[in-house]
């Protein structure tokens, strides 16, 4: 499967996850979900170093990209974006996303069967 073709399929079960499951933690924050889960907050942190955690375990890794989700989509739509990380990866799951100046971030992702990164995928109106 190429790497277009998984991102669209990740896009309508993936995405969904993941804006649901950030409302609960950000709401204690005074923060909506729809504010951290914009194109325009991670585009600039290509090339940054982010540290990945749950219950699972914790990584350091770089966001490597931020890329339309593929045929379909709406080209460079605020909502609707892949974002790629490179790093050892762990399991697929939920994973909060955090560096100094970012507000922590959750997001479903799904590792890169090479096991050297993973992708997470926004998909919301």
């Amino acid at each position: 499967m190429t790497r277009v073709a998984r991102r669209t399929i990740m896009a309508g079960t993936v995405g969904a996850v993941a804006s649901l499951t950030t409302t609960t933690s950000l709401a204690v924050a005074g923060t909506k979900s729809t504010d951290l889960m914009r194109r325009s907050r991670f585009t600039p942190q290509v090339g940054s170093t982010f540290t990945m955690s749950s219950d699972a375990g914790r990584r350091s890794v770089t966001l490597t990209s931020v890329d339309d989700l593929g045929p379909g989509s709406r080209a460079g739509a605020e909502g609707q974006f892949a974002a790629a990380f490179s790093g050892a990866g762990l399991s697929d799951g939920m994973y909060s996303f955090s560096r100094k100046g970012f507000v922590a971030t959750t997001l479903f992702v799904v590792a890169d069967p090479s096991g050297r990164g993973s992708v997470a995928t926004v998909n919301r109106p």
